[in-house]
């Protein structure tokens, strides 16, 4: 009987398919200005309500016909593609969507809504396979081929399906900017030092040098297992500055080299996460180990490991703790142990999110000068408006280092720095999901040492994910 019933859907989908043409080709002219044209139409509309309604070789036949008639028929492989995708024939449906795509953006005639359906149809069709990670790329120009807004937050809602799905997960870090002290060198010219009654000059390498930096970054990511109340990941993470020296500080410092204040930072890192039974209490557990080069030679190598705990208040208000220990081998000089302790506190507010946090760091070195006690209060809060079209967040940071011994005076050293940021994140301007940046920033550190006075100012242009 299902033999029957199925033959006898082919006998009348192939009959209806077979009338349609034929009244196409045979019918009179004064009786239908286009036939031809009609009948495609009525297909391609009888094919999609077999597809919605289940009636999938219906649809086969119809689309096949029109096919048949124009190989280079859009809509057409759209919907062949869906019906590879009904079947779960992932392979064809990939070959189909992506030709459809492709042609969808070629042809400038094309109806938008067509290459959003054949980007989320390869989408599907990658997740389907496991290729998580394609499927976000293919989601990414859903988001960009979308018609509308339903249409894209569509696609960004299934970006975050396949995002937690996926393994593996990524961050690319770009940015550009100018700034007033690539080297890190004092806002003075002339400094008291070693308890002299009179100051004495100080060498331009030494000074403040301006130029342009530029940045990128990777950060790879790997579950290594996870169930309802336990992950594990591990990561992968490599940064890289590089500078160009401006006219001004070539002048001024004429022997400096960029490439002397280049660095390079790859750390490879596990973190556990634990959820407590009231789903509110959240643990983490984190173990890395990091290698610096630092004017393309050995600066550091660095080992930590990093405990916190994370409690939710409220559904809008979370509180941190953690303390962590790293051991510093520096390669030139001498070793350091560094202690942390840290507590954050994050709320979400009418007008936006705001963060605070308050950080002490100790330093314990065989070597005195590099002994010191840190404080570091820091605030940020991004507003739930956007400005002028732009996503506004604010930043501050004070920090105050305190060392016993220094080279440089019998008194000890105090640093003292306040620093502010301005974040602009314009999302009008984004391009499959990412978003042009801006971010200015200063900060000025006060020393009784005033080798250790420094201003830098910078404005950097970057790249963000939009979700």
């Amino acid at each position: 009987m299902r033999r029957r019933a199925r033959l006898n859907r082919q006998l009348k989908a192939g009959a209806l398919a077979f009338s349609l043409v034929a009244s196409a080709v045979f019918s009179p002219a004064p009786m239908q200005a286009e036939p031809l044209e009609v009948n495609r139409e009525g297909m391609i509309a009888m094919a999609a309500h077999a597809l919605n309604t289940g009636e999938v070789e219906m649809a086969q036949t119809l689309v096949q016909a029109v096919l048949t008639a124009n190989p280079e028929d859009l809509e057409a492989l759209i919907l062949q593609a869906r019906i590879a995708e009904a079947t779960e024939n992932s392979v064809k449906a990939r070959r189909f969507a992506r030709y459809a795509w492709g042609k969808s953006r070629r042809d400038e005639s094309a109806d938008p809504r067509a290459a959003y359906a054949a980007s989320m149809t390869m989408a599907r069709a990658h997740a389907r396979e496991g290729n998580y990670t394609l499927s976000q790329w293919w989601l990414r120009r859903a988001v960009e081929d979308a018609p509308d807004d339903v249409s894209r937050s569509e696609a960004v809602r299934h970006f975050q399906t396949v995002r937690r799905r996926n393994p593996w997960s990524g961050q690319l870090r770009f940015n550009i900017a100018p700034n007033s002290n690539i080297n890190n060198g004092s806002a003075n010219e002339e400094v008291m030092i070693f308890d002299l009654p009179f100051s004495v000059p100080l060498p331009a390498q030494m000074q403040a040098l301006s130029g342009t930096e530029a940045a990128v970054g990777v950060t790879l990511r790997r579950a290594l297992g996870e169930t309802q109340k336990r992950k594990t990941e591990a990561y992968l993470q490599w940064d890289s500055r590089r500078f160009e020296l401006s006219s001004e500080a070539k002048r001024k410092a004429p022997t400096a080299k960029a490439a002397d204040y280049a660095m390079d930072t790859v750390t490879l890192g596990l973190d556990h996460r634990i959820l407590g039974a009231n789903q509110r209490l959240e643990y983490a557990l984190g173990a890395s180990v990091g290698h610096t080069q630092y004017g393309g030679k050995d600066y550091a190598w660095q080992y930590g490991v990093d405990l916190g705990v994370e409690y939710g208040l409220s559904p809008s208000e979370r509180v941190s703790i953690g303390v962590g220990v790293d051991e510093i081998d520096l390669v030139q000089t001498s070793d350091a142990r560094l202690y942390e302790a840290r507590t954050r506190y994050q709320a979400m507010t009418g007008d936006g999110q705001l963060g605070l946090s308050l950080t002490f760091s100790q330093s314990q070195s065989p070597m005195s000068s590099f002994d010191y006690d840190q404080f570091r209060i820091g605030a940020q809060f991004t507003l739930n408006k956007p400005i002028l079209g732009a996503e506004v967040s604010i930043g501050l940071d004070m920090r105050n280092r305190t060392y016993e011994v220094t080279p440089f005076g019998s008194n000890g050293r105090e640093d003292s720095e306040i620093g502010a940021s301005l974040g602009l994140v314009f999302k009008d301007f984004d391009y499959m999901g990412f978003a042009p940046a801006v971010t200015l920033s200063s900060s000025r550190t006060n020393s009784n040492i005033g080798i250790y006075d420094t201003k830098r100012n910078s404005a950097t242009l970057g790249i963000v994910s939009s979700f």
